[in-house]
């Protein structure tokens, strides 16, 4: 058995602080900081941590273990100096996923609320959460113009707001379901009152009408529009390509495009790559992500992705079809140790069905080169 690198981070204070003791994958784990700075201690604190308690000799005369003598006042300088960046860094992306989230919510509230065929009742629900919107955002600016907040207390404050605003979105999307039902609805109700009346039915019954009903044509998933990608989607798949082929991974790149996915683009991230990349190494976009993402980067934008396609799949009425896929992610994404690569195939397993649903023929990684348009 040998020390993971986070072990090697806290043995020097070993016996003199609260520490817990694992073996977890067969190696020794010692642990008493949060893992997200463990490598920065590895590389950066040992060596503060040896000329501050064990430059002496660790042995005396008589053979015995000496106590190292550590100044406490150091040792949290220390901490406090590596764990403010790491927490400044995702408290600020953490503020940017939220911002984000709350004007793409609000657009589509408020477009909502100018469309003429919806009750007042139902106006009057998206604006009680277009006011709760309000009231973590005017929080979410609180927090960014602060001046005397420290890091621990923004990045909680931070993820309380995302946690108020994740449920805010969900019943956001519920309502706007609800009301495009009620508008089909009343559609539907128009076109058989119509049909009482229109002699045409004989027609549309015949070979040249197959696929029509009340003057609506019900194209095959093949003939629909959900695989024609913009050139904006195909620039972003092109974008993320580059950013992980060759040596190395172009973080800043892989980064831009990943920022933007939100539940209105994710599947056309997933299944243009499907089409245009998928094919040469037989690997889904989740997969090479997780090969390629470093820790933070998995955590921060797997819980992104999984937050688009769990509303993605809320919104067309299958979520319970994928609950347990996301349950999964879920669990792994909470990880404190490591976040196995394999939970991709969680992700491609909600893609396949979410795919399905919309009648998209790009659900699942291509085995040979996808058509291209001509």
């Amino acid at each position: 058995m040998a020390l993971t690198n986070i072990g090697y981070a806290n043995l020097p204070f070993y016996g003199m602080l609260p520490m817990m003791t694992t073996n977890y994958g067969g190696d020794i784990q010692l642990s008493t900081i949060p893992p997200y700075v463990g490598s920065n201690l590895s590389l950066q604190f040992n060596p503060m941590a040896q000329f501050s308690g064990w430059g002496m000799p660790l042995l005396n005369g008589f053979n015995q273990m000496l106590t190292p003598q550590m100044d406490m006042n150091t040792l949290n300088q220390g901490v406090q100096q590596l764990i403010t960046p790491e927490l400044n860094q995702l408290t600020s992306q953490n503020i940017n996923l939220v911002s984000n989230n709350i004007a793409q919510t609000k657009a589509r509230l408020q477009a909502k609320m100018q469309d003429e065929n919806i009750t007042e009742e139902q106006r009057d629900k998206i604006q009680e959460v277009l006011d709760k919107l309000k009231v973590q955002e005017d929080k979410l600016n609180e927090i960014k113009n602060s001046t005397d907040l420290d890091s621990q207390a923004a990045y909680q404050e931070v993820s309380q707001i995302e946690s108020e605003v994740q449920g805010l979105v969900r019943e956001a999307i519920k309502l706007i379901n609800n009301t495009n039902n009620d508008e089909k609805v009343d559609e539907a109700d128009e076109a058989d009152e119509a049909d009482e009346t229109d002699e045409t039915d004989e027609a549309d019954e015949s070979p040249q009408g197959a696929g029509k009903k009340n003057g609506r044509t019900d194209l095959p998933p093949s003939e629909n529009q959900v695989d024609k990608f913009s050139s904006e989607a195909i620039a972003n798949v092109d974008d993320f390509y580059d950013s992980v082929s060759g040596l190395g991974t172009d973080n800043k790149k892989m980064e831009k495009v990943l920022d933007g996915v939100n539940k209105d683009n994710v599947m056309d991230l997933v299944l243009g790559w499907n089409r245009y990349h998928s094919a040469e190494n037989g690997e889904s976009l989740m997969e090479v992500f997780m090969k390629d993402a470093s820790a933070s980067q998995k955590s921060k934008y797997g819980k992104q992705i999984a937050r688009a396609l769990r509303d993605k799949a809320d919104e067309l009425g299958i979520y319970d079809e994928c609950k347990k896929d996301f349950a999964a992610i879920d669990k792994e994404m909470s990880s404190w140790l490591y976040i196995s690569n394999d939970v991709y195939k969680n992700y491609d397993n909600i893609i396949e069905k979410i795919a399905k649903k919309m009648g998209s023929k790009y659900g699942k990684v291509q085995t040979e080169n996808a058509p291209q348009e001509a």
